[in-house]
């Protein structure tokens, strides 16, 4: 077997070591580069077959190596990896538009790092070199009809999948699936992405081995219900969530607190609600698969954490969660038909049958989690919400005029921090 040729760009030299020591024992001839400049000089020369790129470089970041390896059609086809001193999620999306393959935080494990190369070289390779077993379209046989052959045949096997310009990859051992990869997603999360696909062609490979495969403790009829149940929830979460098809953006504040304490998986989503990407980049851009990411989209629409041109402005307003209502209120009439408010850092909507006209002035008072003593603010009547058949029921929305500093960022903290649990929830619970 011809020895691989792989390069790595570092100006660290206790992390160059380590990578060379790492990859020492595979067959590859390693090559090394100080800086950006280097590394295209020996790219042209040596025409490597897989590039590891140190974030922080000399001159050039490994970021900017990375896009100049990706805009230039002579090295643009060369799978290049990333490896950074921040798991940051902010710096793995970034990696991973860019094109990387993966994203690796030193210190790496050696066996780790062996196995992840040698699973980026086989899939690299594979694709040209190898005659299909069988190939087809997934419009004539599904995708799960195609698995459970598979699982009953036993068989061992690569499944290349190619929708448009998405590609998908299924290893099988003794038919049951071992590990996967759809663009950033991996392991179930990429088969529950691909149960989506129901056009597009497969082809089925001689296996190289699942040296280095993540294992998946999940039998196939296990992970085929599942999928299919995921795809029919994801239907309906998109009738839900298609609203003009902008680009959506997540208020500032709520997105600096999710990147700060939520998840890697759910970071990774809310770092996409940036304004430039609509509903469906947003899906096709996630680590996760359609379900999940719909899950949390649809989440921060119910409680208006989301901004976008193409929603109605009724939509565009800060976070709201419901808060019990304590029975020591005051001045407050009406009769509640619900025993909680709708509350903001700037209002609260209150479900009554009795609505006070507009204009009309309440004292509030509410108690938050973790807080001593209660809010109390004066809140103004200024609109009303006729038509119980709507979201939140027949009763009217109150404006507060003299909130204090103080209590504001109070009602802010406890917004951001119940929509991150809840988010938290929606994801690593599933």
């Amino acid at each position: 077997m011809e020895p691989y040729r792989i390069l790595i760009v570092g100006a660290e030299a206790g992390q160059l070591r380590a990578l060379r020591e790492a990859l020492a024992t595979l067959p590859a001839e390693v090559l090394e580069a100080r800086h950006g400049e280097e590394a295209f000089r020996l790219i042209r020369t040596s025409a490597p077959q897989l590039i590891l790129v140190e974030t922080v470089l000399p001159g050039m970041s490994g970021f900017e190596v990375a896009a100049a390896l990706a805009r230039d059609p002579a090295t643009a086809g060369i799978p290049f990896v990333l490896v950074g001193a921040l798991g940051a999620p902010q710096e793995t999306v970034r990696g991973l538009e860019l094109g990387a393959e993966d994203y690796l935080v030193a210190p790496i494990d050696a066996e780790e790092l062996r196995a992840r190369v040698r699973r980026i070289l086989r899939r690299a390779q594979g694709n040209v070199q190898e005659p299909p077993l069988a190939s087809g379209t997934l419009d004539v046989i599904s995708l799960p009809s195609l698995l459970q052959v598979l699982e009953g045949e036993r068989a061992t096997t690569r499944l290349l999948l190619q929708r448009g310009s998405e590609q998908g990859e299924i290893l099988l051992a003794g038919g049951q699936v071992v590990d996967a990869v759809q663009r950033r997603r991996r392991g179930k999360a990429a088969v529950y992405q691909l149960l989506t696909w129901s056009e597009g062609r497969f082809l089925m490979l001689p296996s190289q081995g699942n040296a280095g495969a993540a294992p998946i403790d999940a039998s196939m009829q296990g992970l085929l219900m599942e999928g299919l149940r995921r795809l029919d929830e994801g239907r309906e979460l998109r009738q839900v969530l298609q609203d003009g098809g902008g680009p959506l953006g997540l208020q500032a504040r709520l997105l600096g607190t999710l990147l700060r304490n939520a998840p890697p998986g759910t970071a990774a989503v809310v770092t996409l609600l940036d304004g430039s990407r609509t509903l469906d980049q947003v899906v096709l851009d996630s680590p996760v698969e359609e379900w999940r990411t719909l899950q949390i989209v649809e989440y921060l629409f119910q409680v208006s954490a989301l901004e976008s041109a193409a929603l109605s402005r009724s939509r565009r307003q800060s976070p709201r969660l419901p808060l019990e209502v304590p029975e020591d209120n005051q001045g407050l009439r009406a009769k509640l038909t619900a025993p909680t408010y709708n509350l903001s850092a700037g209002g609260v909507f209150l479900q009554s049958a009795t609505l006070r006209a507009v204009g009309d002035c309440i004292r509030l008072q509410f108690r938050l989690p973790g807080r001593a003593q209660p809010v109390q603010v004066i809140g103004e009547v200024v609109w009303h919400n006729l038509d119980p058949g709507k979201a939140g029921g027949l009763g009217m929305g109150l404006r507060f005029l003299d909130l204090a500093a103080e209590d504001r960022e109070i009602v802010e903290r406890y917004l951001r921090e119940a929509i991150l649990r809840r988010i938290e929830g929606s994801l690593e619970n599933a």
